[in-house]
């Protein structure tokens, strides 16, 4: 729907001319404006006889004097008459302009006043004194009327032309969600399809040295550390989208400048070039924040078209930001430029546009700063909240700085986008009952925090779901929401709850932690919201065998999906491994593990415990049993007594790379490889997969989640 409503404006502009553009409020000004402001600027160069009550001086801007003085009149008329424009238009507009300076100087006596100074006019060359009142309308020669037109034109087909290109780099990205969203259906809903192509060359190279890993060949999850910077690169597939963008926006500054002497608004061509890169880049900037607060929503209709997670729409999110942030930048520095060399800085500064300019800008340059992967890592709350107000001040001041100016229209679509993403939050809320009570209970080792919420299940958790949680006790700051994963408790009797688990970092988990620990055997009820369900399911189902790897807390969204396959063990070959660092941390995901491995329908589960020894272990290992692999079986196996574990457990550091290179040249046909873990993790897996694509008997695939919030 958002889509739709951003394609819906941005696509007709390629194909409006300016006119029609202004008439939808859009981009420049009318011809016949242009050419008003052109013979207004060009006749107002001398002082014109009228009644002496109306006298002004010289100045800019049309004044009462010019209303009541025949000369000037007739110097307006034969201006515009000679240019080669929209006369009657630009006439019209002058007869608009005396209205409302309390003339009653229409069209009619307009003309008629032009008509009965034709033997009144006088050349700019017999002009004595330049700064006494005339008594003749003057004809300037028709190089003057061309430039007086053409300056203003220049001014109005640059902001035209910078529609033009904001709404192609707008088109670029749809360009991108369209060839991703066939792709994603493509692998959905025709998988032969996908299949038969994959392994040919050209698909295979694209998959292996473009689509698949990443940017430095390593390091995608895992951030490059600059001192106290850092920041995690796009995948390669990313970089050349993201590459795409910045070409195109980096032309997109240069061309179709009308530079030239004798321009009566801007006297140097140094003053016109900083005028126009100014107007430029700040209409730029502005065009993208459609595009900005499309990728920011959690209610996006292109996550579910695209298949893309939030990590990758939080990606283009804060590249486009940081773009946008650029041209603002520039906007500011060379509006202030030029204002300062004209003069009249200090005339500009005091209006109220240029403030609320000024606001916005100090809050996108805060927003930046303070999404710096350090804040977003290290002080979570801080960086949601500091996002939150200065996101508000940045689009009430962007409101405010265009407000009047004829550029509103691309603000109605991200106030649009912003009240839609909110309504849908809270329509997600209610639809997911705002009664539900959850039981908190504090693991043995204190670094996990296990959900159930008890649910009435009006929806249904899919694999690679993930719900925002608010804890409404107030020392829980019930106003702050963290997105975890989800799924169905796998005990029998507990169908009817959803269960997460958190591990216990700052912020908010920290709090609910030392909440528990005080509380007797560390479990509490506490009421909470539920906003959700978001996420994307990823096609593993179709390949033939599937291996699911999890890192660390990854075992949460690796289990949904380990569930839902639990179904076809007994027709493809399911692996499930898991790298942790301690046995406590088997204990919080015990009955889920012995859930998958009960039954002849088994997965096989394989736990890597790299912080602790087998003699540490607390776990005996479970036998399988050898019950039919039956939906109507409802077995016992998956609440295990004791500390029986149908997982076979090893230690230390697997080797992934091996592990991964085993499993492709033993597979049969395709394989799928899925990951979800820490950045280390996930970017030993991306490589190791990418690097053996092209060495399977069938198709290779690899799915990652990244949670990068």
């Amino acid at each position: 729907m958002k889509l739709i409503a951003v394609v819906t404006l941005v696509m007709p502009l390629l194909g409006l001319s300016s006119a029609e553009m202004n008439k939808v409020g859009i981009g420049s000004r009318h011809p016949a404006f242009q050419l008003y402001e052109g013979c207004t600027t060009l006749a107002r160069t001398y002082m014109y006889a009228c009644p002496s009550k109306y006298f002004t001086g010289m100045g800019y801007a049309l004044n009462a004097c010019n209303c009541q003085s025949d000369e000037f009149l007739a110097t307006y008329v034969d201006c515009a008459e000679r240019s080669g424009g929209d006369a009657a238009g630009a006439i019209k507009l002058l007869a608009k302009g005396c209205m409302a300076l309390k003339s009653t100087k229409n069209v009619t006596y307009i003309m008629s006043a032009y008509d009965n100074q034709q033997n009144n006019f006088i050349e700019v060359a017999d002009i004595k004194n330049s700064s006494a009142q005339l008594t003749n309308a003057v004809y300037f020669s028709q190089t003057q009327v061309d430039k007086a037109y053409r300056s203003f034109r220049a001014i109005e087909k640059n902001k035209y032309k910078s529609v033009l290109y904001g709404a192609a780099l707008l088109c670029y990205f749809g360009g991108v969600f369209l060839i991703a969203t066939i792709c994603n259906f493509t692998k959905s809903c025709a998988p032969g399809l996908a299949k038969s192509v994959s392994n040919t060359k050209p698909v295979l190279f694209i998959r292996q040295k473009i689509a698949n890993p990443a940017l430095g060949g390593f390091k995608h999850s895992l951030p490059y550390q600059w001192g106290p910077v850092s920041m995690s690169p796009p995948s390669r597939s990313q970089f050349v989208i993201l590459l795409g963008y910045a070409i195109m926006l980096f032309i997109f500054h240069f061309p179709n400048y009308d530079l030239f002497d004798g321009n009566i608004s801007f006297t140097t061509k140094y003053l016109q070039l900083t005028k126009y890169v100014a107007d430029r880049t700040g209409i730029i900037a502005m065009a993208q924040l459609p595009l900005l607060y499309i990728l920011a929503s959690r209610n996006s209709i292109i996550m579910w078209c695209t298949g893309w997670n939030f990590d990758t729409m939080n990606m283009y999110h804060r590249w486009v930001a940081r773009s946008m942030v650029l041209d603002a930048f520039l906007h500011s520095v060379l509006f202030t430029v030029n204002y300062r060399k004209r003069g009249d800085f200090f005339g500009h500064w005091k209006s109220y546009f240029m403030k609320w300019g000024v606001v916005a800008f100090i809050c996108s340059c805060f927003i930046l700063f303070f999404s710096l992967r350090f804040f977003r890592v290290s002080y979570y709350e801080f960086f949601l909240f500091s996002h939150w107000i200065f996101v508000c001040f940045f689009t009430a001041g962007t409101w405010k700085h265009l407000f009047g100016r004829g550029w509103t229209v691309w603000m109605y679509p991200c106030v649009a986008l912003w009240a839609f993403d909110r309504a849908c939050r809270l329509g997600r809320i209610a639809f997911s009952s705002v009664t539900s009570t959850a039981n908190l209970e504090l693991s043995k080792n204190k670094e996990f925090v296990k959900v159930k919420i008890d649910y009435s299940f009006t929806w249904g958790p899919n694999a690679g779901n993930y719900a925002f949680l608010y804890f409404l006790l107030p020392f829980l700051k019930f106003w702050e929401n963290h997105p975890f994963s989800c799924y169905q408790s796998p005990l029998p009797g507990e169908e009817q709850k959803l269960c997460f688990v958190m591990k216990t970092q700052n912020g908010k988990t920290k709090q609910i932690a030392n909440y528990l620990a005080g509380k007797e055997a560390g479990r509490a009820r506490v009421p909470v919201l539920i906003e959700g369900p978001y996420g994307h399911t990823f096609p593993v189902d179709k390949s033939d065998t599937i291996v699911l790897i999890a890192g660390g807390i990854g075992i949460t969204a690796t289990y949904s999906y380990a569930a839902k396959l639990k179904k076809q063990a007994c027709k493809k070959h399911v692996v499930l491994l898991w790298v942790t660092r301690t046995h406590g941390n088997i204990e919080v995901m015990k009955d889920e593990i012995n859930y998958l491995t009960s039954c002849s329908d088994s997965i096989d589960v394989s736990i890597y415990v790299t912080n602790e020894e087998a003699n540490m272990s607390p776990f005996t290992e479970k036998t399988k049993s050898d019950d039919s692999c039956s939906d109507e079986k409802k077995s016992d196996d998956g609440n295990a007594s004791g500390n029986e574990l149908g997982a076979s457990i090893s230690y230390g550091t697997p080797d992934l790379n091996g592990i991964i290179s085993g499993y492709v040249s033993q597979a049969p046909g395709t394989i799928g490889f899925f990951v979800c873990g820490p950045p280390a993790v996930n970017d030993v897996v991306r490589s190791a997969v990418t690097a053996n694509m092209d060495k399977g008997k069938d198709r290779v695939d690899l799915f990652v989640e990244a949670y990068n919030w």
